[in-house]
């Protein structure tokens, strides 16, 4: 069965440099992202039923990073309120509700005309189903492939308490996450 949703990086398109010294009172974890984005340009995918949302990590990553965790925890149970990924910037302006149904999680595309960039044109007005699984495999493995980079980036940042504290609540969520998937394989495997 093909995945439901992914997430692909792309290679960075150019390299800027970042002069961080004039940025105070921000966490390191948070320094240490925005200089990686702004630093690689990178490109990444968020790929939903074969439909591709394209950001970029400075700003659409930058935007949603800190809400990120909350939205990951939501989603570990029914709701009636949506969880909301708001990637805000000027040319991106999508709004992602994310809501827990059963096994699956329906994503609904809110676009904000005439401010959503016109590459989100070809996104479903229907919300789409994804399994839970795909979701939540996907994020991790990206976050961990994220953290693992910024670290190389930045070696103090493995002691420095954002990251510790990040990590910590994504490394929890992770672990019930796993839980809940192992249990539904149990309960198939018993049908």
């Amino acid at each position: 069965m093909p995945e439901t949703f992914y997430i692909q990086c792309k290679e960075p398109a150019k390299s800027w440099r970042f002069d961080g010294s004039d940025i105070v009172d921000i966490a390191q974890l948070e320094l240490a992202l925005w200089k990686f984005a702004k630093e690689q340009n990178r490109y990444w995918s968020i790929f939903v039923n074969g439909f591709e949302l394209p950001f970029e990590y400075e700003p659409d990553l930058t935007t949603i990073f800190d809400e990120l965790p909350q939205v990951l925890e939501d989603l570990l149970r029914e709701d009636e309120d949506p969880a909301v990924l708001d990637f805000f910037e000027q040319g991106t302006n999508l709004i992602l509700s994310l809501r827990r149904d059963g096994e699956n999680i329906l994503v609904e595309f809110q676009k904000l005309p005439p401010l959503t960039g016109k590459r989100f044109e070809h996104l479903p007005e229907t919300p789409q189903a994804i399994l839970a699984s795909d979701f939540y495999e996907a994020w991790f493995e990206f976050l961990d492939e994220l953290f693992k980079t910024l670290v190389q980036q930045e070696p103090s940042l493995a002691n420095d308490e954002s990251y510790l504290y990040y990590t910590h609540k994504i490394n929890g969520i992770k672990r019930k996450a796993c839980s809940e998937m192992q249990g539904n394989l149990r309960r198939r495997r018993d049908q």
